[in-house]
């Protein structure tokens, strides 16, 4: 069985001339013929100025790196973001859900009070069930008891809307 080498560090770039891989130097050499040629078309002063800032950029864009990429194609990615910019808005979509309708079957309601005697204690002394019934039926306080008095069950239930836009049946409670 023959072995063969992997080759490693694929992503690195050969080192051409010294220690420098064939586009820094590239770099380098045009950042010098720059200066070269500034020196015959301006005065001193304004060569020396224009020296200092081309030898500058040129050193920066064929060494630096900025999060391990070379800078040429990070101003070249940063000037394509800005010559075209994007701007993603976010639209949130309704959500179609659609809710079955709950039928509940409605609840009897409680029997109407009759307008009927009251009897005397003398009468009512030897029934007492039938006393405590004409007193619950007859008294003047109103007391609601939770499902009982109210007259359709589908009040304890109500439609809440999320704020995810989802909508969910849910037991109605009243802390009154």
């Amino acid at each position: 069985m023959a072995q063969y080498q992997v080759p490693q560090f694929i992503e690195t770039q050969d080192k051409i001339v010294g220690p420098l891989t064939i586009k820094q130097f590239l770099y380098l050499a045009a950042g010098t013929a720059i200066i070269f040629i500034t020196f015959f078309i301006f005065k001193f002063l304004i060569w020396a100025v224009i020296a200092v800032i081309v030898g500058i950029i040129s050193l920066a864009i064929a060494l630096i790196k900025y999060n391990g990429r070379p800078l040429p194609t990070v101003l070249f990615s940063a000037f394509k973001y800005i010559w075209k910019p994007r701007t993603y808005t976010w639209q949130r979509e309704e959500a179609k859900i659609e809710v079955p309708e709950v039928k509940i079957p409605k609840m009897p309601s409680a029997p109407k009070p009759t307008a009927t005697p009251i009897p005397s204690t003398e009468e009512a002394a030897p029934v007492p069930l039938k006393n405590l019934w004409l007193k619950i039926t007859t008294s003047h306080e109103t007391k609601q008891t939770q499902p009982a008095a109210r007259e359709h069950k589908s009040e304890l239930f109500q439609l809440f809307k999320k704020l995810t836009g989802e909508r969910e049946v849910t037991r109605r409670i009243d802390y009154r």
